[in-house]
């Protein structure tokens, strides 16, 4: 498998990107113990998969400051992972990393994590937050040196049409371990 790392730079690269990121939190985040369904999913992607959504992502993804870089992986020219980091003086934050559900355990995401993380400070340690039930990133993570904080905690911008959340935790790698 030949995998492309390519930054998004026009509008079908962002139709792709929210195509990722949709399909992979229909496969990962319903919970029936939480409530959280499908429908709650489909209902936080309305905008986000709109002409006016996806124009607003593009300028986003055009403009973005040097602190932040957003990376995709190309498959056969098909949009198949996401990563996004952000970085600041104190840590690094890997805010996405998700691989079309099809794609996964296939080694794409260690592909975009090594490629993310080439040209960081490893002076600072690298925190991600993430669904405290997305054993599958959790057990992903750990393989690659990152420790459960202890943290948990529910966000408002995770209330789901239902009004349910998802409650999310936080790991880390500590500096120069990777």
């Amino acid at each position: 498998m030949h995998i492309i790392i390519t930054l998004p730079t026009c509008e079908n690269d962002i139709k792709n990107m929210q195509n990722v990121y949709h399909k992979t939190w229909l496969d990962t985040y319903p919970n029936q113990k939480l409530g959280i369904s499908i429908d709650d999913i489909n209902d936080k992607f309305i905008f986000a998969l709109s002409d006016d959504g996806i124009k607003y992502k593009l300028k986003e993804a055009l403009n973005l400051p040097k602190n932040q870089k957003i990376l995709l992986a190309n498959f056969n020219n098909i949009v198949v992972g996401v990563c996004r980091i952000i970085s600041n003086e104190y840590q690094h934050q890997l805010q996405t990393l998700y691989i079309l559900p099809q794609y996964q355990k296939q080694g794409i995401a260690y592909l975009l994590w090594k490629e993310a993380i080439r040209s960081l400070n490893n002076n600072l340690a690298i925190v991600v937050h993430l669904a405290c039930y997305n054993i599958k990133a959790i057990e992903f993570y750990t393989r690659l040196g990152f420790v459960d904080t202890n943290r948990r905690w529910k966000d408002k911008n995770f209330i789901m049409k239902s009004g349910n959340q998802i409650p999310e935790m936080e790991m880390i790698l500590n500096k120069l371990l990777y």
